[in-house]
């Protein structure tokens, strides 16, 4: 099984007009997603790849692009990748042995890096 963590792209900075949750990813952004996507999808060949997303806007952002540039077999979205302890969501996600992709944000992702490092 391979499973990736991928961290959404540069997004616009908040402010009182713009809420953490809505963030939007910037121009830079879109493109630095793209070319890891593209990067992934040749890695990955024509493996399925199932996709599990926060549900904030840049990271459902960068998942639509994931989905756009590898062979995606679905595309979730998930409060639980909002969560700092992944062992909450490892049983319920991880259930087959093919390629999945988990896109979140830094605390969630520093989380598992550092609970999977042991």
């Amino acid at each position: 099984m391979y499973l990736i963590l991928m961290r959404h792209g540069e997004a616009v900075p908040q402010t009182e007009d713009v809420p953490n949750r809505e963030r939007r990813l910037t121009k830079e952004g879109k493109k630095q997603v793209r070319t890891t996507s593209r990067m992934l999808a040749r890695f990955l060949k024509d493996r399925p790849l199932r996709i599990f997303a926060s549900p904030f806007m840049r990271t459902r952002q960068t998942a639509r692009i994931l989905s756009e540039e590898c062979f995606a077999e679905g595309l979730h979205l998930t409060e639980e990748l909002l969560q700092g302890d992944f062992r909450q969501i490892e049983n319920h996600l991880i259930t087959d042995g093919g390629p999945l992709a988990l896109v979140g944000h830094h605390p969630f992702l520093q989380s598992y890096l550092l609970e999977a490092a042991g």
